[in-house]
């Protein structure tokens, strides 16, 4: 059995399923990259087509870990057919925010909180039509702090392409100036 990360404090939905945590994040999601009926981003916001909920599933949703799994597809490649090393560091950002969000109450990270590090390990190339996991494990996440693992793996075969770490800062309440 896994072990609660140090300093974890306990998730107010600690005690809800698995689809109850899914439907929670797929609703954060739309807050923070709202998009119409369509699925279509309604905002320019950087990074808004890889959170459309048509191009990607939750596959695992609990307090220390979250996978989500998709397909590369042609707006996230570079000139020679694979994933673009910007679009890996995003996807990182991202869902590993998303991963936070599982513990998240209106008076503990209401918000995706704001990136201090985010490191990116390119391991293998990983070619447009890939069909990829993106596993989160949330090391810590204290009252200002987290830090969260990234593994980028290759669906089918489990390889290896990609990982990271991202430390992110709540800043609610604001700090006064």
């Amino acid at each position: 059995t896994k072990q609660s990360p140090k300093n974890m404090r306990k998730s107010p939905d600690a005690s809800i399923s698995s689809e109850e945590l899914k439907k929670k994040l797929i609703n954060w999601i739309s807050v923070i990259f709202p998009t119409d009926e369509d699925g279509n981003p309604q905002d320019a916001g950087f990074g808004r087509f890889l959170v459309n909920p048509k191009n990607y599933s939750l596959l695992h949703v609990s307090p220390t870990e979250t996978v989500v799994e998709l397909t590369v597809t042609r707006d996230m490649v570079n000139g020679y057919g694979n994933m673009h090393g910007g679009c890996t560091a995003t996807l990182m950002d991202i869902f590993s925010s998303v991963a936070l969000a599982v513990n998240s109450s209106p008076s503990f990270w209401p918000y995706a909180g704001v990136s201090s590090f985010l490191s990116t390990n390119f391991i293998d190339p990983i070619p447009e039509g890939t069909k990829i996991k993106i596993q989160n494990q949330v090391l810590r996440q204290g009252k200002k702090l987290a830090i969260v693992q990234i593994n980028i793996l290759h669906s089918e075969t489990g390889k290896l392409l990609a990982n990271g770490t991202h430390h992110k800062m709540d800043l609610i309440p604001l700090a006064k100036l």
